[in-house]
């Protein structure tokens, strides 16, 4: 492989000139990786891999190796991954085509019997209507021969008032050795009347409406947690000052009295939610926060860690996040690498940029950011992130 075409600052895995070479940590400001340099060596490796590229972490590992090794192994993963993205689009390809192929005949069969049901009642109410247009009516037929006279008795005196009832008049037919038939009285054949609009129900009155319970939605709080250590608090603007953390004292018990009536409690009122670790579901915890630094890069800031449980916590593959409240946008992010391990009671540092500190518990050089992290005048907040991107715990200040 060539590298005299590649300049010295070219990144390995976005090749983009944007590496930033200053002391034993250097950092690409194009993709955010950051690889740690052996000057004994002259040996490099990457601690950590954005999201974009984090597939290559299998590859090319956090093995010491050569700007040509790194460069190789980069290469090659991007091969392996191109080949296995066009391997996995054409072994889709099939299912796909079968299954878009059925869900459209399904459609089709769907729509036409859908338009049978719409089109079956307009064209059963047309056949009828043509029906009753078009029905011929019946004209009474006269009939010949001798008329048989029937008298129709008189209504008696004081009933004239009372409807005269019209009686059949039977008819004789010309052949006098058939019975005589009466004559059907003509039929006049009415068209169906036109089925009238169902009037929409009556819309409730508002007075109806403000009567009618409405569901109320549930208010959900955060879940409250009585740790046995001390409640985290800030630590101090100045830089000199240590940080003494604040002893809860346990509550005052009053003394209750018992009320003469048994009146309803008064309804609940929902608890404030204060600054500290709102978010807490183990033994590790975020125990303060130094959001100002000496210096104008402010590098001994830090994040202090706790784990207040009687086993160690091993934080491979963790993350710790600096968060800006107002807009959730995440400011930087520290990821625990292998063998991060936090013990039983120990307090943990992850500063800003400090290489070396007594207290970082191996953490060294921390987020090694160049510019500070934590905004002096609060407004952010500090999240745990566990192997499943799961917040464990949060620190807002």
């Amino acid at each position: 492989m060539d590298l005299s075409s590649i300049p010295k600052d070219a990144c390995p895995l976005c090749r983009q000139v944007a590496l930033d070479r200053t002391g034993t940590l250097w950092q690409c400001r194009s993709c955010g990786c950051k690889l740690e340099f052996d000057p004994r060596t002259r040996r490099s490796r990457i601690v950590y891999f954005p999201d974009e590229y984090a597939v290559f972490e299998g590859t090319v590992g956090s093995a010491w190796l050569t700007r040509r090794e790194m460069f190789e192994r980069v290469e090659a993963a991007q091969r392996a991954q191109a080949a296995a993205e066009r391997s996995g689009s054409g072994r889709w390809f099939g299912p796909i085509l079968i299954v878009a192929l059925t869900l459209t005949v399904a459609c089709v069969i769907l729509a036409a019997i859908a338009t049978a049901l719409v089109i079956s009642p307009s064209l059963a109410r047309t056949r009828r209507a043509i029906s009753a247009a078009y029905q011929p009516t019946p004209t009474p037929t006269p009939t010949v021969g001798p008329a048989v006279v029937t008298t129709m008795p008189l209504p008696a005196v004081g009933t004239l008032d009372s409807p005269i009832q019209p009686q059949p008049t039977p008819t004789a037919e010309t052949d006098q050795d058939e019975p005589l038939l009466p004559t059907p009285a003509p039929q006049t054949v009415m068209p169906e009347p036109a089925q009238q609009p169902t009037a929409p129900p009556p819309l409730p009155t508002p007075a109806s409406v403000l009567d009618s319970p409405l569901p109320k939605p549930e208010v959900t709080l955060p879940p409250t947690f009585t740790p046995s250590a001390p409640q985290p608090t800030v630590a101090a603007a100045s830089p000199g000052t240590p940080e003494v953390p604040a002893t809860p004292t346990s509550p005052a018990v009053l003394p209750t009295d018992t009320p003469a009536a048994t009146a309803p409690p008064p309804p609940a009122t929902p608890t404030p939610v204060t600054l500290g670790s709102v978010i807490f579901q183990g033994t590790v915890r975020i125990w303060a926060i130094r959001p100002v630094g000496n210096g104008p890069n402010q590098a001994d800031e830090y994040v202090e860690l706790y784990n207040e449980g009687s086993q160690q916590v091993n934080l491979n593959g963790w993350s710790l996040k600096a968060i800006r409240t107002a807009d959730n946008t995440i400011i930087d992010t520290y990821l625990f690498g292998n063998g991060a391990v936090i013990a039983a009671g120990q307090v943990c540092r992850i500063y800003t940029n400090v290489l070396f500190a007594p207290d970082d518990c191996g953490f060294s050089g921390g987020f090694a950011s160049e510019e500070p992290i934590w905004p002096d005048n609060g407004g952010a907040r500090a999240s745990l992130f566990n192997q499943g991107n799961i917040e464990y715990a949060r620190f807002t200040y």
